[in-house]
Formats: C-alpha cells, sequence, structure tokens
C-alpha cells in the first residue's frame, strides 16, 4: 500500500496539471492611449463554466488592467447579449450613446470585431439593438482598415 500512494498522488497531480493546461483563453483589443500602435491586446483566461464569448464581452465592458490602453467600448456601447448566427456572425446586442467622437467609435468598432473574430466559429462582428434592428451591418477583419494619422500608414 505505502508503494502505490506516492504513484497514486503523481497521478492525480498529473491529472489536475493536464486540466490547467486546458484552460482557454480568449484575445481582447482595447484602444492604445498613446506611442505607435492603434491597439494593444490583452488574454483574457475564460473561468471555468463560462462560454468564451461571453468572457470576451465581460472584458470588453471592464475597465483594463493596463493604464497604457482604454477599453473601446465604455461611455459609447454597453454590451447585452449575444447570438452567433449560421453564417459566423457574432451579433452583439447593444445599447448605444452618441458621446464619443467618430475615430473613437472607428476604432471601438474595430477593437468589437478583432476581439469577436478571434473566437472559434466566428468570421464577422454586428450590432443589433434590443429589439433586433440592425444597428451596424457585418463586418470581418479583412473590412478593417484604420489610418493612423501621424504616419498615414494603415495597419
Amino acid at each position: 500500500m505505502k508503494r502505490w500512494l506516492p504513484l497514486l498522488l503523481a497521478a492525480v497531480l498529473a491529472l489536475g496539471c493536464a486540466g490547467c493546461a486546458k484552460r482557454q483563453t480568449v484575445t481582447v483589443y482595447r484602444i492604445a492611449k498613446e506611442g505607435a500602435a492603434l491597439m494593444e491586446t490583452e488574454t483574457v483566461t475564460v473561468p471555468d463554466g463560462t462560454e468564451p464569448v461571453q468572457a470576451a464581452i465581460d472584458a470588453l465592458g471592464a475597465a483594463p488592467g493596463d493604464s497604457m490602453c482604454f477599453n473601446p467600448v465604455r461611455g459609447w456601447l454597453t454590451l447585452g447579449g449575444y447570438r452567433i448566427d449560421d453564417a459566423g456572425t457574432l451579433w452583439l446586442t447593444v445599447t448605444g450613446s452618441d458621446t464619443a467622437s467618430g475615430i473613437v467609435r472607428t476604432q471601438a468598432l474595430a477593437c468589437l470585431v478583432l476581439t469577436g473574430t478571434a473566437l472559434d466559429g466566428v468570421s464577422a462582428v454586428g450590432l443589433e439593438d434590443t429589439d433586433g434592428g440592425v444597428l451596424h451591418e457585418p463586418i470581418t477583419a479583412d473590412d478593417l482598415a484604420l489610418t493612423d494619422p501621424a504616419t498615414d500608414t494603415q495597419s
């Protein structure tokens, strides 16, 4: 019996570590405050029992932990529910505000699209209101073209 105990403990530890290695993460895009980059990324661990899409939505709705960037939707959109249609479009249900400037809206939309299309099975992101009306047609990451006005370069 004494011989089996260390082997049993090692097996339990190995199984526990294998479970940790399978933890899923999502990449969330945020607007950079300064520097050459237009956006910064943050890797967020998906909590057990949470869908990756919901984890990404929650991260986009929360304040970033890094002072080098800010949340793309705070002050402009309130993210509610979501659905993914058969075409792979992630439809985010949002409540909007007109307080954000044009470039901030453009950057915020790009952050939503890049965050959404990084998720498995999502090819485009669209915005709809709580009644199901389309606020923004679906857009893919390939549709994005952001230009840095300081350098006139596209990313």
